[in-house]
């Protein structure tokens, strides 16, 4: 039999696409700040995705986190990657997550570990160092180890090389950031006593 114009073909979709297709759907949410549509995208592909491909498991647990840390969840961040298996826990972009999370709760102590693990272990790439070692310095700096924070940066510095604008520009915004969480934990404490 000739298949002529009027023949009918089965289209298969590829199951792995269309689970990629969600995850870059909600990885373009979170970057137009819409995280609870990416919450629904992470979930999508989780209630789907069970035993498949390792990659699409972890980039859907790391959205699912990051989407619940932009909607400043912060406890559901850390409770969801603590809840995951030990090989999603340990990827570098959930354990990012996860450091600035504990970062948000004032839980510095848990914090530290997991974002100098980053940043001494984990920093492949200048992008990477400059991210991890931000994020360490932040942390240095509500925890009021100036020092600290300050050796970090020259070392940045050394590091990039003629990037110093880029490493400034950051560490501006992170003065910017904790000035900011400063104020809403001021306003938070006030709210509570009523002053």
């Amino acid at each position: 039999m000739c298949s002529g114009a009027g023949a009918k073909r089965k289209v298969g979709v590829d199951p792995v696409l269309a689970l990629q297709e969600h995850i870059n759907d909600g990885f373009t949410a979170l970057k137009h700040k819409q995280p609870k549509q990416a919450l629904l995208h992470a979930e999508s592909v989780l209630q789907r995705e069970s035993g498949g491909s390792a990659k699409i498991m972890r980039d859907a647990c790391l959205l699912k986190a990051r989407a619940y840390y932009n909607l400043n969840h912060f406890r559901d961040s850390c409770q969801f990657i603590s809840s995951l298996p030990l090989w999603l826990r340990e990827d570098r972009n959930i354990q990012m997550c996860l450091g600035l999370a504990f970062q948000h709760l004032g839980m510095f102590e848990s914090a530290k570990p997991v974002l100098e693990n980053l940043f001494y272990n984990e920093s492949r790439h200048e992008c990477d160092k400059l991210k991890h070692g931000l994020a360490l310095g932040l942390l240095y700096r509500h925890m009021g180890q100036l020092n600290e924070e300050g050796l970090l940066y020259q070392w940045l510095a050394q590091e990039l090389g003629g990037k110093t604008s880029e490493l400034e520009n950051a560490i501006d915004n992170n003065a910017r950031l904790l000035a900011f969480s400063q104020g809403k934990q001021q306003q938070k404490s006030s709210q509570l006593t009523g002053t």
